[in-house]
Parts: structure tokens; sequence; C-alpha cells
């Protein structure tokens, strides 16, 4: 019963859309702070500009891009954020990423 209903959170989970549009004036940290500041805060307060440690590998646009399009186990999906949105977020997001 437990495996069952442990599957079933997993599908919701990963199935989770948000519905978020940016405005067209919208900036990569203006998307960030409106769409993904909520769950991703600074790791280091003392270091308030890194919010993200990546690894070499996925330090690039084409995954944060299928990150934020596609989601994850715990991260909703944000399909309405593409073309130079997605780009403009993508920079934000790797300019305040350490790469490890």
């Amino acid at each position: 019963m437990i495996k069952i209903m442990l599957v079933s959170a997993f599908f919701i989970l990963a199935a989770c859309t948000r519905d978020y549009t940016p405005a067209s004036s919208a900036t990569g940290e203006s998307i960030f702070k409106e769409a993904c500041a909520e769950c991703h805060q600074p790791k280091d307060p003392a270091v308030p500009q890194v919010v993200f440690s990546l690894n070499e590998k996925n330090a690039n646009e084409r995954y944060i891009t299928h990150k934020v399009q596609g989601g994850s186990l715990m991260m909703p999906k944000f399909p309405k954020i593409t073309g130079s949105k997605m780009r403009s977020l993508s920079t934000y997001v790797l300019n305040h990423s350490v790469t490890q």
C-alpha cells in the first residue's frame, strides 16, 4: 500500500507544471525571482550571488533549458519559458552558479 502511494506521489510531482508566463519585458533576473526564487536560494548566505552548484557537464544552456522546461522529481515544469526568455534565464542561472 505504501509503495503504491509513493509511486503515485512520484508521478504526480513529476508531472507538476507551473503556469508561469514571463512578461514581454522580463529579464533573466526577473524571471528567476518570479518563478524560481521560491525554491532556489543562495547556497551560502555569505555569498548571496551563488544560487546553484552545477557539475561541469551540466553548466550549459541546453541543460538549464531541459531542467526548466521538463522539470524533475522535485521541480515543476515551466513550459512557457521559451526562446529569448529561456536564454536570459539560462544566462542568469549560469552567472549565479559555481561549477564543480
